[in-house]
């Protein structure tokens, strides 16, 4: 297995990690949980990583045709989806916290 793969199914189980958490944690104790947003913050970190790194694993490359295909089309829409992951979680804290 070559580099490009092993990379994109590490990417793969560091996003896994969270939401597993999550899912047992929320069986667990309903409520408010730091898992779901670590997890959420990681998918727009992926997608902020593909815009620098296109070409370095599978999960880039499909991050950016996302971004590709998406209205409007542009590799920069991955700047957007990072930031509204960032700021749908500073919003759900805020509101947490008050």
């Amino acid at each position: 297995m070559n580099n490009y793969f092993v990379k994109g199914y590490g990417i793969i189980g560091v996003i896994l990690v969270p939401l597993v958490l999550f899912l047992i944690r929320f069986v667990q104790i309903p409520g408010p949980n730091i898992y779901i947003f670590i997890y959420l913050q990681l998918i727009g970190i992926v997608f902020l990583l593909a815009y620098f790194f296109e070409n370095d694993n599978f999960i880039f490359k499909y991050a950016i045709k996302i971004c590709e295909k998406s209205v409007p089309s542009s590799k920069k829409m991955a700047f957007f989806y990072f930031g509204s992951t960032t700021f749908f979680l500073v919003c759900i804290c805020y509101l947490y916290a008050s």
